[in-house]
């Protein structure tokens, strides 16, 4: 049907063009002269594509952009002033351009929200027991970030949208120190001053790249690597897989081992597959799942402060752990093998129950942190980059349930969330119905769980000393699994006092405990009070009780003019266990026995 029709195909790496045309219009010759004239103006082209001094970009060039040739040079223009351009060693600096994912929007826009203040930067120390080879030691850091491009990478935003750079050539960001003169003491210090000087100085987003490392000599053969990165390019996951490649790139340098020979996938795959997402299924799955979710779940123990006051703490981050005993970490291991959960199930269980024995309902919904890796991307656990996403849980807690049985329907619901874990958590709020700026939840648990590469024998070993991250919720819960059961807590103390998250902590530990030990007990029969608490409350410490006890005794009023807010929350969790109902509800007059304070005197 055409006078001239032209199929091209790339195949093996070389162009292929079939030239059909009409008999009785062209003759053959006059097309093949016209299909070598064609492919000589193609060398010609790509032939000025190669040349150094040819430094323009197409949209061909950045195909997942999506920018338009009038955008890109706009761009391009802006680049050029940036320090990372006009340090580069490349004619091209910029290697690749893509958009933002949801969540790397919404953590940057955050942290640049409470600018200074350390939310979404992730600092860790580690202890290197070494005389090091530092020049090797920074080739092996450049070679991975030749590897993964997200290490490469900087942000920028146009009037459409919010895009990532990934720069061709960008130096190892390693500040090194010479701290052996310091005592112990001194260097402690030097650390926790370096800590808050750089969170004060955060990222900016053309920041090329969005982390550094400080590497301090502390002795003849001991160091100090602080590594800083902004969250928006890197999770817990690709944290241990970048210290796996830089031990194995050290060894080969030095002569202890192979190259890094194999090939990983780009984060640029990963952005591919998030654009081809069906949001409409994920909306539909989220308003069916949040239907009806009125508010997000309090946690009951904040600080009572008179309106106008100031709150103690305010503006102030704190930060609380635990660690289980050996015997409750080895029974919650057992129960999750001998009944298929993952620990993850069990312990997202016991934080449902804790929140709704202290919120007086059975309906909770809190925040929690998935992979966020799609086993649909071949090579997904091998790429670097940020893929985790913050999503609200909602657990029913129906009483009369076995813990067995709901903890079964918890994991499947689970499975069933990770269909939709790509989904943006703004998207989320808005789908759930809740006013505008109303958040869905108030607090976090997550669940740690990512490999932890460890070669007793290796040339290079990372002893990870400390680490810290400040989020953005009011009160965040972060388990992990070293050895024993281990849970930080860090909250707002301007909304809960220490003594409150102490509780929450011992609480959690104690829920836990229980059901481990009876996972077939029902719901109703798991206390959120510690045997210590309960004898408190009960009258059985050395604390006196009052004498005038009578038939009328109303416990309720007895509980709201305790001293201490402590007591009272115990005297209302009490109440509503005894009586099977929330601490909200208003119970009968009852008779008993009257508590007295935590301090052992009387109320």
């Amino acid at each position: 049907p055409y006078l001239i029709d032209i199929v091209s195909h790339i195949h093996n790496g070389r162009l292929h063009m079939q030239w059909t045309h009409d008999n009785n219009t062209h003759t053959t010759h006059t097309i093949q002269h016209l299909a070598e004239n064609t492919l000589d103006a193609l060398r010609q082209v790509a032939a000025l594509a190669d040349r150094p001094a040819t430094l323009g970009y197409t949209p061909s060039d950045l195909p997942l952009s999506g920018l338009t040739q009038e955008e890109l040079d706009t761009l391009v223009e802006q680049l050029r002033r940036l320090p990372a351009w006009r340090a580069s060693k490349e004619a091209r600096p910029l290697e690749d351009c893509y958009p933002q994912t949801p969540i790397q929007q919404g953590l940057w826009f955050q942290s640049q929200f409470a600018q200074g203040e350390g939310v979404y930067h992730v600092q860790m120390v580690h202890g290197i027991e070494l005389d090091l080879d530092v020049d090797a030691f920074r080739r092996s850091w450049a070679e991975v970030m030749r590897r993964h491009p997200i290490l490469r990478t900087s942000f920028w935003e146009t009037e459409n949208q919010a895009l990532q750079l990934v720069w061709a050539d960008v130096p190892v960001p390693l500040e090194e120190q010479d701290w052996r003169s310091g005592t112990p003491e001194q260097q402690r210090e030097w650390v926790e001053a370096y800590l808050g000087k750089d969170r004060a100085q955060g990222f900016a987003s053309e920041d090329v790249p969005q982390w550094r490392l400080l590497l301090a000599r502390t002795g003849d053969a001991q160091y100090r690597l602080v590594w800083s990165a902004h969250h928006t390019v890197l999770d817990g996951w690709s944290l241990s897989l970048i210290l796996g490649d830089v031990v194995r790139g050290y060894e080969a340098l030095t002569g202890s081992g192979q190259p890094l020979t194999a090939r990983t996938r780009p984060y640029r795959d990963y952005v591919t597959w998030l654009k081809r997402q069906d949001m409409g299924e994920a909306e539909e799955y989220w308003r069916t799942t949040l239907q009806g979710v009125e508010q997000a779940t309090p946690l009951s123990v904040e600080r009572h402060v008179a309106p106008g006051s100031p709150s103690p703490g305010a503006g102030e981050q704190g930060e609380l752990g635990t660690d289980f005993s050996e015997e409750d970490t080895r029974r919650l291991h057992e129960l999750c093998q001998a009944h298929h959960l993952t620990l993850n199930t069990v312990l997202q269980g016991c934080w449902a129950l804790l929140l709704s024995r202290n919120s007086g309902t059975d309906d909770v919904v809190f925040g929690t942190v998935t992979s966020g890796r799609p086993l649909e991307v071949e090579g997904v656990e091998r790429m670097v980059g940020l893929f985790i996403n913050t999503l609200p849980l909602r657990v029913g807690v129906p009483e009369g349930s076995s813990v067995l049985d709901w903890l079964h329907g918890l994991q499947e619901q689970n499975v069933q969330m990770r269909q939709y874990e790509y989904s943006p958590l703004g998207q989320v709020q808005r789908w759930s119905g809740l006013p505008s700026g109303a958040p869905l939840f108030e607090s976090l648990f997550v669940f740690e769980n990512y490999p932890v590469e460890r070669d007793e024998g290796a040339a290079l070993r990372f002893e990870l000393l400390r680490s810290e991250e400040r989020i953005n919720y009011a009160l965040g819960a972060v388990a992990t699994v070293p050895d024993r059961i281990h849970l930080d807590v860090q909250y707002d103390r301007g909304r809960f006092a220490d003594e409150a998250v102490q509780r929450l902590l011992r609480q959690f530990t104690g829920i836990c405990a229980q059901v481990a030990r009876d996972p077939r007990a029902r719901l109703s029969e798991i206390t959120v009070l510690t045997e210590e608490e309960r004898r408190q409350i009960l009258g059985q410490s050395n604390a006196a009780a009052p004498q005038d006890v009578g038939e009328d005794f109303d416990l309720l009023a007895f509980a709201a003019e305790a001293e201490h807010s402590e007591d009272r929350a115990l005297l209302e969790q009490l109440l509503a266990e005894v009586q099977g109902a929330s601490p909200d509800d208003s119970p009968p007059q009852t008779p008993t026995s009257a508590p007295t304070t935590e301090t052992g005197d009387p109320s």
